[in-house]
């Protein structure tokens, strides 16, 4: 899987050994797992398939990995940033996507601190103006700042805001407000920059906008997920009356699946807001109103957010595991299975018990109903024992048999608070060098967690690390 842009500034080519980033827009490749980068006209002679470069030996297949389809944010899933501080909680989308001095907070120093660059534009008659994408970033106070002439048209205020998140959208689908004025009136000719309204001490502001009201229908893409389709995603025509259902069976045909039934799939909207979610839709909801309610709340999000159809059916099974630490040690079975149903209730009790990890406190209970395994892993993240919250995770199944011939994964396990607390930063190189399901934090359960994910594999190899790098 390939994504374009946001690549590290000393990025070079695997073809032509040239240097192929940019600060100024999204340019050039770079693959997902092996991190390799090329231009955009050299990546057309590199292999589709990715073949995790040196690391191979080592690499556990995203493909053998089954990861529970639930709304659960993919860090409740392994662990990461489990009831940490909030310092180091993921980035929003605005965030996740500013680089260079596009990115401020929203406060009383901006302009004072950017006193003699707002000279500048003066002198050459330009404005510097805060772009919101919307009711979410201006809750966050997270904006892009962008320049334009104070002669500017409207039409070229709008391209620039675009530019500035990166919107490849119809610009004829897009407004600008202005923030500051009462009733957030819309920018209009002649002479918008003018006419803006401002407050003392900060520069003037404007919304960008989706047009939800003069538009009831539009294009969506639809990405296969795990079917096996020639193509990687396809695109749709929806409407104000479109039905998850009606976007099933179009993106069926697209895929040449017209032969099989809409019944068996399901169709999930995964958002990158702070993390990643998934969140499996209702047949009769309208994903034209999905979109544009996220137009509402963050344009940028909008144009990330993405449809994937999925068999109902996890191809690697029913089951969802959850690892569950902190209870103490050394009862018995039918004690633990006590203990649990009283955290859980009756109507949350879980399918199967074991393994128990008796000396530790820590056991794995398996569910087959998704929702109820969701619904219990909130309700036990809540739970306390002698003041001691439960440690909980949602865990990944691996499917053995699709572990090419050769390959030993290595399990890395850190421990994040030995050498001086450095773990964080080594924890976090793993993930982006290895498949984030094979590395796993000690301070989460220890190495039961990851054991238990690895127990079907036969041949691998472990490797565990002190903060320090010992």
């Amino acid at each position: 899987t390939t994504r374009i842009g946001n690549l590290p500034s000393n990025s070079k080519c695997a073809v032509c050994k040239k240097a192929c980033w940019s600060a100024e827009c999204l340019a050039s490749y770079r693959c997902e797992w092996c991190g390799i980068t090329s231009h955009t006209a050299c990546h057309r002679s590199i292999i589709s398939d990715c073949k995790f470069g040196n690391l191979e030996p080592i690499y556990l297949p995203p493909h053998a990995v089954s990861i529970p389809r639930t709304e659960v944010p993919m860090e409740a899933i392994i662990g990461v940033q489990v009831r940490r501080k909030e310092t180091m909680s993921p980035r929003s989308i605005s965030e996740e996507f500013s680089s260079g001095d596009t990115r401020y907070r929203d406060n009383e120093e901006t302009v004072s601190s950017h006193g003699k660059e707002r000279k500048d534009k003066e002198d050459r008659d330009e404005e510097m103006i805060k772009v919101y994408d919307g009711n979410n970033s201006l809750r966050r106070r997270i904006f892009r700042v962008v320049t334009v002439s104070r002669l500017a048209n409207t039409d070229h205020i709008l391209l620039t805001a675009l530019r500035a998140f990166h919107i490849t959208k119809d610009p004829q689908n897009f407004y600008l407000t202005d923030l500051y004025s009462p009733e957030e009136s819309t920018l209009s000719d002649p002479c918008p920059v003018m006419n803006l309204h401002r407050r003392e001490g900060k520069r003037p502001a404007v919304f960008l906008r989706f047009k939800d009201r003069d538009n009831d229908s539009g294009e969506v893409r639809v990405y296969p997920g795990k079917l096996q389709v020639p193509v990687p995603f396809c695109t749709i025509r929806i409407n104000a009356q479109t039905t998850i259902t009606d976007l099933i069976n179009e993106a069926l045909k697209s895929f040449g699946l017209e032969n099989l039934r809409h019944e068996d799939f399901r169709l999930s909207e995964i958002l990158l807001d702070r993390g990643v979610s998934e969140r499996v839709l209702q047949r009769d909801e309208k994903p034209w109103d999905i979109v544009k309610s996220l137009g509402k709340d963050s344009i940028r999000q909008m144009e990330l957010m993405r449809f994937y159809l999925q068999l109902k059916q996890d191809p690697h099974g029913p089951n969802l595991a959850l690892f569950v630490g902190n209870l103490p040690p050394n009862l018995s079975q039918r004690n633990y299975e006590n203990l649990l149903t009283e955290f859980l209730g009756r109507e949350n009790k879980f399918s199967s018990i074991g393994p128990i990890y008796y000396e530790y406190g820590s056991m794995v209970i398996t569910y087959e109903d998704s929702n109820k395994a969701v619904r219990a892993l909130y309700t036990l993240r809540e739970s306390c024992y002698e003041d001691k919250h439960l440690l909980v995770m949602l865990l990944p199944n691996i499917e053995p048999s699709m572990v090419p011939p050769g390959v030993q994964p290595l399990l890395v396990f850190v421990n994040v608070k030995s050498g001086g607390c450095q773990g964080l930063e080594l924890i976090s190189s793993f993930r982006k060098l290895l498949n984030p399901y094979q590395v796993f934090d000690l301070d989460n359960g220890g190495p039961l967690p990851g054991l238990y994910v690895f127990r079907h594999i036969k041949d691998y190899k472990i490797l565990v690390c002190g903060g320090d790098g010992t």
